[in-house]
């Protein structure tokens, strides 16, 4: 056998989240939030400003769109 240690790779960049992948990672990290108080606070004010800055997004692209400036998120 050999004397270099074999490091173990793990990609998971090939695991698809849209559908039921994705449903159970939000799954697994409402568990996570449930059990862990310190986490609870860190996923609810990612929740929190994660809606705030989709809605700011959507305010922005609805008013240049009414203006009838470019829009490059088409």
């Amino acid at each position: 056998m050999s004397d270099q240690p074999r490091y173990a790779r793990i990609n998971i960049s090939a695991i698809p989240v849209a559908g039921i992948g994705g449903l159970g990672m939000i799954a697994i990290a409402a568990v996570i939030a449930i059990t862990m108080p310190l986490v609870r606070w860190v996923v609810l004010s990612g929740a929190v400003a994660g809606t705030l800055l989709g809605g700011a997004l959507i305010l922005i692209r609805r008013r240049r769109r009414a203006r009838g400036g470019p829009d490059h998120l088409r």
